[in-house]
């Protein structure tokens, strides 16, 4: 049972990181850089593909942290899993950029090197790629486990997620420096997606108890409350789409191109947006159609993801978390 849920996360993966890529080099990039008349308006629905990222990342985490869980080895698990392959993304990234050009994406070397650190939203720090504005959502999520963790009370995760969720209701009346303050720190905009990641776990474990299906309509009542109805309702076809994928209702999740899609998707969020945009709008300026230029940006981008997950997220990543955990056997922590 556990593998055919794997398969079908990979699925879910997989369709979210094609979403976000079709939306950046087909919507986005008209809104950036007036790349054409955009014939294909409903590729804007392709950015809700982060908003899928966060629940399955609520879910999997959740499932993770249910057992018991060492602080240390938290962290350890969460660093050795993001940071090998995020370094080699800023990296990459950066030097294409300052090699070839992209007007209003180019950041100085100092820059470059505090976004290794993965949290220069918090800084100010203008971000290598745009795209890492979530893994600044992702490593908040994480800190406020870690709290939970530390403490032994993970039990309280659903409570501590609930409370930054109905924060939103308050944290408006704030002046807007310390709204945007706290509005990070407790990932306001964002919590809800994480919460049903967590809360759908809950549901398939404990067998549809009234109370989670409560909870569930609890988060979406205040989303309702919170945004567009258009935004509303997509987030509503999101999670449906979410949960039938993890009640493995969605056979086609587990076709082997979505499968790789989704092994790859990591490393292909990383380093799609730029690195795409550089070869688009320089194919564009040479009159190749944009088509035929999202096309090869798209195999560029695979490409190089898929060498990224097999020699850093695969190998190296295993390897940097086995260093560390030998160490901390050697301290003895």
């Amino acid at each position: 049972m556990k593998h055919i849920r794997q398969l079908s996360l990979d699925g879910l993966r997989g369709i979210a990181a094609l979403s976000v890529v079709i939306y950046h080099y087909f919507y986005r990039i008209d809104e950036i850089y007036n790349t054409g008349s955009n014939e294909m308006d409903w590729t804007y629905f392709g950015h809700f593909g982060v908003h899928l990222f966060f629940m399955i990342s609520g879910f999997v985490i959740f499932m993770s942290i249910s057992k018991e869980t060492k602080p240390v080895s938290f962290i350890v698990s969460r660093f050795s899993r993001l940071y090998p392959t995020y370094f080699f993304a800023v990296i990459i990234t950066f030097t294409v950029v300052y090699i070839f050009g992209l007007q209003g994406r180019e950041v100085g070397v100092f820059n470059a090197l505090l976004n290794l650190l993965m949290f220069q939203e918090f800084l100010g720090i203008s971000h290598v790629d745009g795209v890492y504005w979530t893994l600044t959502v992702e490593i908040t999520f994480y800190f406020w486990c870690f709290v939970l963790i530390l403490f032994k009370k993970i039990d309280l995760l659903i409570f501590t997620l609930f409370s930054f969720l109905f924060l939103s209701f308050t944290v408006e009346l704030l002046p807007e420096n310390i709204y945007k303050i706290i509005g990070k720190l407790f990932f306001i905009n964002y919590v809800s997606f994480f919460l049903l990641g967590v809360m759908t776990y809950k549901l398939k474990k404990e067998y549809l108890k009234y109370r989670n299906v409560f909870q569930i309509l609890l988060i979406f009542t205040v989303l309702f409350i919170n945004n567009e109805n258009e935004d509303f309702i997509a987030y509503g076809f999101i999670y449906i789409f979410f949960l039938l994928g993890v009640y493995d209702v969605l056979k086609f999740l587990k076709f082997k191109v979505f499968i790789f899609m989704g092994e790859i998707s990591y490393s292909l969020y990383l380093v799609h947006q730029n690195i795409g945009y550089v070869i688009i709008t320089k194919m564009m300026n040479a009159n190749i159609p944009k088509l035929a230029a999202a096309l090869v940006a798209f195999i560029v981008s695979v490409l190089l993801a898929k060498l990224m997950y097999t020699y850093i997220e695969v190998k190296l990543s295993k390897y940097v978390k086995l260093y560390l955990n030998n160490k901390l056997k050697e301290a003895r922590i």
